[in-house]
């Protein structure tokens, strides 16, 4: 049995890049008035996001000469779309609530504000409200506006929702069809999920790893562990999750060895076992060319209960 631990070690805090990102959370906002003005076009590279996010705090706030709402808001979502930056989101919302550059519209700036409240809830307890002063101080702000503190008060009732509530918000936040679109926040209540020691969380973990949909900062560490989503798959076929144990018992079928088919020939037993229907065709399938010492094999196994196990040891 995988310990639950680990897989939440392995998961990379969104806090991380955050304050990687900004300096830390405390950091104040540097504003240099000779910097050139950026252009939003695909040549920008990521760690010219934050001259964007700065960019766009001198152009709303006029400290540099130029006041220009809408040149920010520009520069507020590039840096939110090409990077998914940090912070900016608050900024977006502030901007939809008041008009500023943009039509007014609760409804956007509630959305964007929720999607600043995950980024807030992932900072430890004892810096977040120095995380939030920090960016409410440009704004001439000592308190969040309504709107955002409700969006902060909902995100923090999320975090001790049920696993199958996260689940679904966390599926529901990355749909296509939703904009604005939050991966960040997904990948955020999908890593509560997983901490409640949630087993479709973690193979829904696998599948994104899997597929690449993650947050940027997530993913460019994930390229260096190419069997992460392997590892989450098999978690949540240690506990139980039938879908994950067909996918595990698929990983060992395809790769060759006697010790790998009995493996794979296993998992699929416990998915069937599980209620897994398909598991039935597949066991046929692997099993059919068997020799009696391999059937021998997994008697022996069957009768010491010992549990299935991955298949990466034999390749």
């Amino acid at each position: 049995m995988i310990d639950i631990r680990q897989v939440l070690l392995c998961i990379l805090l969104v806090v991380l890049p955050i304050e990687a990102s900004h300096g830390g959370p405390t950091m104040e906002l540097e504003i240099d008035c000779s910097a050139p003005a950026q252009s939003y076009d695909e040549t920008l590279f990521p760690h010219q996001a934050a001259e964007l996010f700065s960019q766009g705090v001198k152009l709303l706030k006029g400290w540099c000469g130029e006041k220009d709402p809408a040149k920010a808001l520009a520069a507020f979502m590039a840096a939110r779309e090409k990077y998914l930056y940090p912070n900016v989101s608050l900024y977006i919302g502030y901007m939809h609530e008041k008009g500023l550059g943009t039509e007014m519209n609760e409804s956007k700036a509630a959305d964007w504000y929720r999607i600043f409240a995950f980024e807030w809830a992932v900072q430890e307890d004892r810096v977040r409200q120095v995380y939030l002063d920090s960016l409410l101080i440009p704004l001439g702000r000592d308190a969040p506006p309504p709107l955002l503190d409700k969006a902060m008060e909902w995100v923090l009732e999320m975090e001790k929702a049920p696993p199958e509530r996260q689940l679904a918000l966390s599926r529901r936040f990355l749909s296509k069809e939703r904009q604005p679109r939050d991966l960040r926040g997904s990948h955020i209540l999908l890593h509560w999920a997983v901490g409640r020691d949630y087993a479709e969380a973690l193979f829904e973990l696998g599948n994104r790893f899997n597929d690449g949909q993650l947050p940027p900062e997530i993913k460019v560490n994930y390229s260096r562990y190419p069997d992460t989503a392997e590892f989450y798959w098999e978690s949540a076929a240690d506990m139980g999750f039938p879908p994950a144990q067909a996918k595990t018992a698929s990983i060992c079928e395809s790769f060759s060895g006697r010790w790998n088919k009995i493996a794979a020939y296993r998992w699929y037993r416990k998915a069937l076992d599980g209620g897994w229907l398909d598991a039935e065709n597949k066991i046929r399938r692997v099993s059919k060319d068997f020799d009696e010492a391999t059937w021998r094999s997994i008697r022996s196994l069957d009768e010491d209960g010992i549990d299935p196990m991955g298949c990466r040891t034999f390749k």
